[in-house]
Parts: structure tokens; C-alpha cells; sequence
């Protein structure tokens, strides 16, 4: 199990300035106060977690991995992903999905999000299409599964996070 996430340095910095829903799994929105630059600052993000927070070294302990139907599988590097691939940086939007449940009526179950989570950034990285099209990805691949290291706190037995996407 991870330290107690609100004992990492950069957490504690930014548990002032948000609210936090979660001390387990860190949850947290800024005021809408804090959302008036056009970039949303890294400082007043909201951070949103199903579990602890991995430790790991992006540089040297983070790894994709391309498998699956693809013609040619692989285990990429944050460093061989920069050699082989273009680096783009794009400005977006990410919201949560429950951004505004706490208004709901009826309310809903989960974190009871105000208007907060929500924020506006420049992402900076290699694109995931040209990594699949190196891959080769085949006809028959229909969705591209992503699983992070990070464990649910109520059953850490349970398998890896997952998201997919058509």
C-alpha cells in the first residue's frame, strides 16, 4: 500500500487549495473561484482516483504495452516513445463524468462532486493513434483496453484498473 497520499509533498501543497472529497483514494475540486484562467493550473486541478497512487519513476518505471491484434506487439519506454514518435502538445478539456452530482435530485451514489471537477489543460506527449499504426493494428481489433497499476482500496486483490474504448 502506498504512504497515506496526503503525506506526498505535492499533495499536501494542493489539500489547501481543494476541496477534498476522499482522503483514501485522493479526490478533490477546486472552487469554482479558482477556474477563472483559461489554462487551469496544475495547483488547482482536480484530481480524481479509484485507489492509491502508484509509486513509480515515469521516466524509468512506466511502460506501454502494444498487444493484442496488432501485428506487432511491444513494450514501449517513456524514452523510446520520444525517440520514435512525434511529441505534439494539444490544449483540451477533461471533465469527470460525476462532475455536479452533489446537486443531483434524487442524489445519486458516489463522490458527491460540486462543480469542480473540471478543468482545462495543455497535454504534452506522443499520439496514441500513430503508436497503434506502427502497432498495426488489425480489422478484427473492435476496442483498446487501458489498465493502469494503481489497485482499488476496497479489494486490492482485484484486478488492475480498466477502461475501454470502441
Amino acid at each position: 500500500m502506498p504512504r497515506p497520499l496526503l503525506e506526498l509533498p505535492l499533495l499536501r501543497r494542493l489539500k489547501p487549495r481543494l476541496h477534498v472529497h476522499d482522503d483514501d483514494a485522493l479526490n478533490a475540486e477546486p472552487t469554482l473561484d479558482r477556474l477563472v484562467d483559461p489554462i487551469t493550473p496544475v495547483e488547482t486541478f482536480f484530481i480524481r482516483n479509484n485507489g492509491g497512487v502508484p509509486q513509480i519513476d515515469t521516466s524509468r518505471d512506466w511502460t506501454l504495452t502494444i498487444d493484442g491484434e496488432v501485428e506487432r506487439p511491444g513494450v514501449w519506454t517513456v524514452a523510446r516513445l520520444r525517440e520514435r514518435f512525434e511529441t505534439v502538445t494539444i490544449t483540451a478539456v477533461l471533465e469527470c463524468a460525476g462532475n455536479g452530482r452533489s446537486q443531483f435530485s434524487p442524489a445519486t451514489d458516489g463522490l458527491p462532486w460540486r462543480l469542480g471537477a473540471v478543468g482545462c489543460a495543455r497535454w504534452t506527449g506522443v499520439r496514441l493513434r500513430d503508436v497503434l499504426a506502427h502497432a498495426g493494428v488489425r480489422t478484427s481489433a473492435v476496442y483498446t483496453g487501458h489498465y493502469a497499476p494503481d489497485r482499488l482500496l476496497a479489494d486490492p486483490s482485484r484486478p488492475a484498473l480498466s477502461r475501454g474504448l470502441p
